[in-house]
């Protein structure tokens, strides 16, 4: 994990030398945005793929595999991962005069500058970046690559909690460090039900 003083942010390298607090530039990256790690066994919102790496101003030194690997485990001295809880999605009802997460994605040309109505449940919450609160909603419908809305709004909720999001839709947003949606609900009003 990257620390870019903006956002905090993931890259996949070949094994090198490197240690926590170490300043490293990540260069000649490829971002891969709702990647899953089947290895971890966890999905990152993004991952930059390299083979460059930096580390306090040198290319990066080849590290050996280690010998003795415990599954499960993280290398000796790497920082905690914080892992995304199970959310329940059953019992999720599109609302009154709305549509469903996957709706929004499968028409978001024709959403474009609308305003929706959708009702989910907040899977992960990230406040206060670039001014605004991240919120990313699923209802259960939709797969893998359409089934996480990318909400902004004012609002403060948590994980878990149902929520009614009401804004105009966007879409192919950039922001930067990899943070790119295809589809996305911007300033938008959340009511927590």
């Amino acid at each position: 994990q990257v620390d870019t003083g903006k956002a905090k942010v993931w890259a996949a390298a070949p094994l090198m030398k490197v240690k926590y607090g170490d300043a490293v530039v990540v260069s000649n990256s490829m971002a891969v945005a709702g990647y899953h790690s089947r290895a971890l066994n966890r999905d990152f919102d993004s991952v930059y793929f390299t083979d460059k790496v930096f580390v306090n101003g040198a290319p990066a030194e080849a590290a050996e595999a280690p010998t003795v690997k415990t599954e499960g485990q993280l290398p000796a001295g790497h920082p905690p991962v914080n892992k995304t809880p199970k959310v329940d999605l059953t019992g999720i009802k599109k609302p009154d005069g709305g549509i469903t997460v996957a709706d929004v994605f499968a028409n978001k040309d024709s959403l474009k500058g609308k305003t929706v109505t959708v009702c989910g449940k907040v899977t992960k919450y990230n406040g206060k970046i670039l001014g605004k609160n991240w919120i990313h909603v699923k209802d259960g419908t939709g797969a893998t690559g359409n089934n996480d809305l990318m909400v902004t709004s004012d609002a403060t909720t948590k994980v878990g909690d149902t929520v009614l999001v009401t804004g105009k839709v966007a879409t192919d947003r950039d922001f930067g460090s990899g943070y790119k949606w295809p589809v996305m609900i911007e300033n938008a009003k959340v009511a927590v039900e």
